[in-house]
Protein backbone atom coordinates (compact mmCIF):
# COMPACT_ATOMS: atom_id res chain seq x y z
CA UNK A 1 0.00 0.00 0.00
CA UNK A 2 1.29 3.44 -0.88
CA UNK A 3 2.12 5.65 2.14
CA UNK A 4 -0.45 8.36 1.41
CA UNK A 5 -3.21 5.72 1.33
CA UNK A 6 -2.23 4.64 4.83
CA UNK A 7 -2.54 8.25 5.95
CA UNK A 8 -6.02 8.47 4.44
CA UNK A 9 -7.05 5.46 6.52
CA UNK A 10 -5.78 7.24 9.62
CA UNK A 11 -7.64 10.42 8.72
CA UNK A 12 -10.87 8.47 8.32
CA UNK A 13 -10.55 6.67 11.64
CA UNK A 14 -13.67 8.31 13.15
CA UNK A 15 -15.80 7.08 10.25
CA UNK A 16 -14.22 3.63 10.43
CA UNK A 17 -14.98 3.39 14.17
CA UNK A 18 -18.58 4.45 13.60
CA UNK A 19 -19.10 1.72 11.01
CA UNK A 20 -17.24 -0.88 13.12
CA UNK A 21 -19.46 -0.08 16.10
CA UNK A 22 -22.58 -0.55 13.98
CA UNK A 23 -21.38 -3.97 12.87
CA UNK A 24 -20.37 -4.87 16.44
CA UNK A 25 -23.89 -4.09 17.63
CA UNK A 26 -25.31 -6.54 15.10
CA UNK A 27 -22.74 -9.21 15.92
CA UNK A 28 -23.56 -8.96 19.64
CA UNK A 29 -27.29 -9.05 18.98
CA UNK A 30 -29.18 -10.46 16.03
CA UNK A 31 -29.84 -9.40 12.48
CA UNK A 32 -33.26 -7.80 12.70
CA UNK A 33 -35.14 -5.24 10.66
CA UNK A 34 -34.26 -2.62 13.29
CA UNK A 35 -30.55 -3.50 13.38
CA UNK A 36 -30.38 -3.45 9.58
CA UNK A 37 -32.12 -0.07 9.52
CA UNK A 38 -29.63 1.31 12.05
CA UNK A 39 -26.71 -0.07 10.02
CA UNK A 40 -28.19 1.42 6.84
CA UNK A 41 -28.52 4.83 8.51
CA UNK A 42 -24.92 4.77 9.72
CA UNK A 43 -23.58 3.66 6.34
CA UNK A 44 -25.46 6.45 4.57
CA UNK A 45 -24.18 8.96 7.14
CA UNK A 46 -20.63 8.04 6.09
CA UNK A 47 -21.49 9.00 2.50
CA UNK A 48 -21.51 5.49 1.10
CA UNK A 49 -23.50 5.29 -2.08
CA UNK A 50 -26.90 3.65 -2.30
CA UNK A 51 -25.69 0.62 -4.29
CA UNK A 52 -22.83 -0.05 -1.87
CA UNK A 53 -25.07 0.24 1.19
CA UNK A 54 -27.69 -2.01 -0.37
CA UNK A 55 -25.04 -4.58 -1.31
CA UNK A 56 -23.70 -4.60 2.27
CA UNK A 57 -27.18 -5.04 3.73
CA UNK A 58 -27.91 -7.86 1.28
CA UNK A 59 -24.69 -9.66 2.26
CA UNK A 60 -25.46 -9.25 5.98
CA UNK A 61 -28.97 -10.66 5.50
CA UNK A 62 -27.82 -13.51 3.29
CA UNK A 63 -25.01 -14.59 5.63
CA UNK A 64 -26.44 -13.62 9.02
CA UNK A 65 -25.89 -17.10 10.44
CA UNK A 66 -22.49 -17.68 8.82
CA UNK A 67 -20.22 -14.92 10.06
CA UNK A 68 -21.31 -12.14 7.74
CA UNK A 69 -18.38 -9.82 8.57
CA UNK A 70 -15.90 -11.75 6.44
CA UNK A 71 -18.49 -11.95 3.65
CA UNK A 72 -18.98 -8.17 3.75
CA UNK A 73 -15.22 -7.68 3.69
CA UNK A 74 -14.84 -10.03 0.71
CA UNK A 75 -17.63 -8.26 -1.15
CA UNK A 76 -16.14 -4.80 -0.55
CA UNK A 77 -12.70 -5.97 -1.62
CA UNK A 78 -14.17 -7.41 -4.80
CA UNK A 79 -15.50 -3.94 -5.63
CA UNK A 80 -12.04 -2.32 -5.54
CA UNK A 81 -9.95 -1.79 -8.66
CA UNK A 82 -7.46 -4.60 -9.06
CA UNK A 83 -4.42 -2.43 -9.76
CA UNK A 84 -4.90 0.83 -7.89
CA UNK A 85 -1.24 1.76 -8.31
CA UNK A 86 -1.72 1.87 -12.09
CA UNK A 87 -3.98 4.89 -11.60
CA UNK A 88 -1.16 6.77 -9.94
CA UNK A 89 1.69 5.87 -12.27
CA UNK A 90 -0.02 6.31 -15.62
CA UNK A 91 0.54 9.37 -17.77
CA UNK A 92 -3.21 9.86 -18.06
CA UNK A 93 -5.07 12.36 -15.92
CA UNK A 94 -6.76 10.91 -12.86
CA UNK A 95 -9.95 12.36 -11.43
CA UNK A 96 -10.88 11.81 -7.80
CA UNK A 97 -14.39 12.96 -7.05
CA UNK A 98 -15.59 13.40 -3.47
CA UNK A 99 -19.30 13.68 -2.84
CA UNK A 100 -21.04 13.93 0.48
CA UNK A 101 -23.11 15.69 3.06
CA UNK A 102 -22.04 19.11 4.36
CA UNK A 103 -19.71 18.99 7.33
CA UNK A 104 -18.42 15.44 6.87
CA UNK A 105 -14.81 16.29 5.99
CA UNK A 106 -14.74 16.29 2.20
CA UNK A 107 -12.62 19.43 1.94
CA UNK A 108 -10.14 18.20 4.53
CA UNK A 109 -9.92 14.80 2.85
CA UNK A 110 -9.45 16.41 -0.58
CA UNK A 111 -6.67 18.62 0.80
CA UNK A 112 -4.92 15.62 2.37
CA UNK A 113 -5.11 13.63 -0.85
CA UNK A 114 -3.81 16.61 -2.86
CA UNK A 115 -0.97 17.15 -0.38
CA UNK A 116 0.10 13.51 -0.57
CA UNK A 117 -0.01 13.57 -4.36
CA UNK A 118 2.09 16.75 -4.43
CA UNK A 119 4.61 15.03 -2.14
CA UNK A 120 4.85 12.32 -4.80
CA UNK A 121 5.49 15.10 -7.35
CA UNK A 122 2.21 14.73 -9.20
CA UNK A 123 0.52 17.79 -10.66
CA UNK A 124 -2.68 18.47 -8.75
CA UNK A 125 -5.71 20.58 -9.61
CA UNK A 126 -8.54 20.88 -7.09
CA UNK A 127 -11.95 22.18 -8.11
CA UNK A 128 -15.24 22.63 -6.29
CA UNK A 129 -18.56 22.28 -8.01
Amino acid sequence: MMPFIGNIFQALSKTRKKVANAFDNIVRGKVTADSLEELEEILFSTDMGFETVQAILDVVEKHQNEGFLSEVEDHLISMLPHNEENYLISNKPVVVMLVGVNGTGKTTTAAKIAHRMKEKEYDVVAAAA
